[in-house]
């Protein structure tokens, strides 16, 4: 018995993310194989906007499939993805520490 898509039990604020983030895998893969190819990596990409060359989808679909194997199973899809949430999220606060360095105590609502 193959599962394609993980069932995990998770009930807390990280529900919708998880949601969001299998529906857009799922929305990439469109044979519903459980693993998104280059070819549907790039379509999804354009589907939702994106103004990456070819030469970027490339970089960020290798960047993704993190075994190498060329495709993006949805295990590597959410690392990745929760790591690029991640370093983003990262990146803002630094950028607002940064601003309001020197400026009195930091507090939430001087965020």
């Amino acid at each position: 018995l193959e599962i394609k898509y993980p069932v995990l039990p998770i009930h807390d604020e990280t529900d919708g993310i998880f949601s969001e983030m299998l529906d857009m895998f799922r929305d990439q893969d469109t044979d519903e194989s459980g693993t998104i190819t280059l070819d549907e990596f790039t379509a999804g990409l354009k589907n939702m906007g994106s103004n990456l060359n070819d030469e970027q989808m490339l970089k960020l679909f290798k960047e993704t499939d993190l075994d190498g194997n060329g495709s993006i199973d949805f295990q590597e899809f959410m690392t990745t993805n929760v790591k690029r949430v991640k370093d983003e999220c990262e990146k803002r606060l630094t950028a607002a520490f940064k601003h309001h360095e020197g400026k009195g105590p930091m507090d939430v609502a001087r965020l």
